[in-house]
């Protein structure tokens, strides 16, 4: 049982009181559109009370504090993200009436279209009517087009494609590093070694808007070998290229870690040993050696599978494939508010998650670690 609050948790407690008594000082303060105020006041409220809820099962060990703080962190992580990402569409210029209507649109069309989307209410209103409520109700609002239909339906019909491309680039970045970044160990400080910095290198400088349509000048222009980004006669052979694009860079930095990692657990005493009881080298590097050198390796795939699903948007727009990325683009140029803002909430959970899911891994990589720690 743990003692008295300490100053860090005070500190916690008094951050996450600040949201809701803001919004209902607001309520307070605008009675004409109190109902909205004490509803987001109490959206806020139980928000905070879950992030707490999560702390305080750790704190007092009903579940592992490690996972505890990681929970705690992906509420407001999501929250965090959602409510930037409210705020800068609607700072940002432009208007979503001007990409449905026109800007010749009379005025008075205009003010229909706009009390329809929500858009003639204060912020606060719009951010707990038009956010909140379309959140809560699993439907993340209603797109701002002339047949409006469901964000959640939306992005379900474009989420699988952004899966199945970034599950293929990171099986081109683990298919290319593995082995080439085991061989520059094994062979170190020769031509394969140097063979592995130079794609190290060359990986991590070349970026993903000039290697795609290289690629698609290279095998699909030059020696038709692969389809065109628009055939979908062949859908295996017209992913290659975009996989290749999405996983090039990844494939870069896990073959430097592959290597650094192998050559720092080869020089432990324990390899050593192993080596002089005259156990052959394949198992020496499969049971001991690569067991111990993955952890770092899959921290980065953890931490980099979510940053493939971003890179997806400039993979996508290359090779004009649908998916999150090009949904998100374009619903950036229509000024439409819920789509972007339901696609960044998906992609930030799927961030943390992956993350979290990562961290787990690593107890079944080593026993040695302990999540509750």
């Amino acid at each position: 049982m743990p003692g008295g609050m300490t100053r860090k948790t005070r500190l916690a407690l008094l951050v996450a009181a600040l949201p809701p008594a803001s919004a209902a000082a607001w309520a307070l303060a605008h009675p004409a559109h109190a109902a909205s105020g004490w509803g987001l006041a109490a959206k806020l409220a139980g928000v905070a009370g879950l992030a707490f809820l999560f702390y305080g099962l750790g704190w007092f060990g009903l579940l592992p504090r490690f996972l505890a703080r990681r929970l705690t962190s992906l509420v407001i992580v999501l929250v965090g993200a959602s409510t930037l990402v409210f705020g800068a569409l609607r700072l940002a210029p432009g208007d979503p009436v001007d990409a449905i209507l026109g800007e010749q649109a009379q005025p008075e069309d205009r003010a229909r279209v706009r009390k329809a989307l929500c858009l003639d209410e204060p912020l606060l209103v719009q951010y707990n009517d038009c956010f909140w409520d379309e959140v809560l109700d699993g439907s993340l609002g209603k797109t701002f087009d002339v047949t409006p239909r469901p964000v959640v339906e939306l992005i379900a019909d474009n989420f699988p494609a952004t899966i199945e491309l970034a599950i293929a680039g990171m099986l081109v970045a683990l298919l290319v590093s593995l082995p080439l970044g085991i061989a520059a160990a094994l062979r170190h400080a020769t031509w394969v070694d140097h063979l592995s910095t130079a794609f190290a290198l060359a990986g991590i400088a070349i970026p993903a808007f000039w290697l795609g349509p290289m690629l698609l000048l290279a095998f699909t222009v030059g020696l038709s070998w692969l389809p065109t980004p628009g055939e979908t006669d062949r859908p295996l052979a017209a992913l290659l290229l975009p996989a290749i694009t999405l996983g090039t860079a990844l494939a870069a930095k896990l073959t430097r870690m592959v290597r650094s990692s192998l050559l720092e657990v080869l020089g432990d005493e324990y390899v050593v040993t192993a080596r002089a009881k005259g156990l052959p080298e394949r198992v020496i590097l499969l049971k001991h050696v690569l067991r111990n050198a993955l952890i770092p390796v899959v921290t980065v795939m953890g931490i980099q599978f979510g940053a493939l699903l971003t890179g997806a948007i400039v993979t996508e727009k290359v090779f004009a494939r649908s998916g999150l990325g090009t949904l998100l683009l374009e619903a950036i140029q229509q000024r439409n508010y819920p789509v972007v803002q339901g696609t960044v909430l998906l992609i930030a959970a799927l961030y943390v998650t992956v993350n979290l899911m990562t961290d787990v891994t690593y107890a079944v990589i080593d026993p040695r670690v302990r999540l509750d720690r």
